[in-house]
């Protein structure tokens, strides 16, 4: 069975590091990249998720049942990534990741609210840690990457830029693996 990635992009249907995220996951050999769209913003107003939305992501989550979901975090939406961290690890047994402006800008605050927080560029350490999820190896070395096990915060050093933008997939626009939520539906 393949290792199954969850990307979520909180309220931003437009979100390009997800969008790119999603084609490079996908290629990796046995590791199937889903991406769920969980609201959108729509000019200065952003509503709380419903019960029923909260209930579609459970149901959702628990269908693809990942071993690894990513979620881009923006500070506005901390307190509902929390949520929708808590009811991952309710509901799955995956490891939650933040990524983003937030866990790059203030990585001591968040790496208190999850499994890990990828910090600066995310493309190569998230397709290593695929890989590594995948595989059973060791994660816990992977550069970006900062691991909070419960007992003790792992603080990898930052990798290098990524130099050939060319080697990254373009943003996928279109697919059967991602999923809306939005309007209780």
């Amino acid at each position: 069975m393949n290792t199954q990635v969850v990307l979520i992009a909180l309220y931003r249907y437009l979100n390009i590091p997800t969008r790119i995220l999603h084609p490079l996951i996908d290629r990796i050999e046995n590791v199937d990249a889903y991406t769920i769209f969980y609201k959108n913003y729509d000019s200065n107003i952003f509503s709380l998720p419903s019960n029923r939305e909260e209930e579609i992501f459970v149901d959702t989550i628990k269908q693809l049942n990942p071993k690894i979901v990513g979620i881009s975090v923006l500070s506005p939406y901390v307190e509902i990534a929390k949520r929708i961290t808590y009811l991952i690890k309710k509901n799955s047994s995956a490891l939650v990741v933040w990524g983003g402006v937030g866990p790059t800008i203030t990585p001591e605050e968040h790496i208190k609210l999850t499994d890990m927080i990828c910090v600066g560029e995310g493309e190569k350490a998230f397709e290593e840690l695929a890989v590594a999820i995948r595989d059973g190896k060791d994660y816990t070395k992977i550069k970006n990457l900062w691991i909070n096990d419960g007992q003790k915060i792992i603080k990898n050093s930052m990798g290098p830029l990524i130099q050939n933008l060319d080697s990254l997939p373009f943003s996928e626009y279109g697919n059967d693996k991602f999923f809306f939520i939005e309007d209780n539906k």
